[in-house]
């Protein structure tokens, strides 16, 4: 299965208050948009609402906010596996086996 790396583009931008983590990630996925769909399910958080704001997103979704590129496998992280995030270690497992792509 396919290897991506999700980049934030803006760190700073106030939709990242919508997530626990905002550095790079690699994911094993199917397709971008579901390593995105990973990403978001594992990091993703409910923010305040504030009167008069627009409501924050979830920043994983947006092209705007995120980088995503297939990368090649190495002694880390290989194509082989199930579905999920593979690096940072500490979120391994977060985002997997719920998320069951287009079957």
């Amino acid at each position: 299965m396919p290897l991506w790396k999700l980049e934030p583009i803006d760190p700073t931008d106030r939709n990242w208050e919508a997530s626990t983590y905002k550095g790079d990630v690699i994911v094993r996925a199917e397709n971008s948009g579901a390593a995105r769909l990973l990403a978001a399910r594992a990091y993703g958080i409910a923010t305040k609402q504030v009167f008069g704001e627009e409501v924050k997103i979830a920043p994983w979704d947006y092209s705007g906010l995120v980088r995503v590129t297939q990368v090649q496998a190495t002694d880390d992280y290989t194509e082989d596996g199930a579905q999920g995030i593979v690096s940072p270690a500490a979120a391994v497992g977060a985002a997997g086996p719920g998320y069951q792509g287009n079957n």
